[in-house]
C-alpha cells in the first residue's frame, strides 16, 4: 500500500509505479486541483487504467451515478461497499 498526501505526489506515484486501485477523498480543500474528479482525469490524460474509488464523507445514488458516468468504479462512505469495491477491482484486473 502508498499513502500520498496530496495530488502532485499521486500523480508522480501514478506515474512511477505500479499502482493497482486508486482510492480517494473527493474533496482536498489544500488541493483543488486534484480534489475528486481532478485527479480521476488526470489519471484518464495519463491513460492509465487503474480502478479509481471515490470514499468520502457521504453518498447518495446522484453521487455515485456521477462519479460512475466520469469513470470511477464507484463512490461511497460505507467501509464494506469500499473493501467490496476495492476486491473486486482487483479481482478483475
Amino acid at each position: 500500500m502508498i499513502t500520498v498526501t496530496n495530488g502532485d505526489e499521486a500523480v508522480d506515484t501514478i506515474k512511477n509505479k505500479n499502482v493497482d486501485v486508486i482510492i480517494s477523498d473527493f474533496k482536498r480543500a489544500n488541493d483543488p486541483r486534484y480534489a475528486g474528479y481532478g485527479l480521476l482525469s488526470e489519471l484518464q490524460n495519463l491513460q492509465k487504467q487503474i480502478p479509481y474509488i471515490i470514499y468520502s464523507g457521504s453518498t447518495t445514488d446522484e453521487y455515485r451515478d456521477d462519479a460512475r458516468k466520469q469513470g470511477a468504479v464507484d463512490q461511497t462512505n460505507r467501509p464494506l461497499e469500499l473493501f467490496s469495491a476495492v476486491i473486486t477491482s482487483l479481482v478483475n484486473d
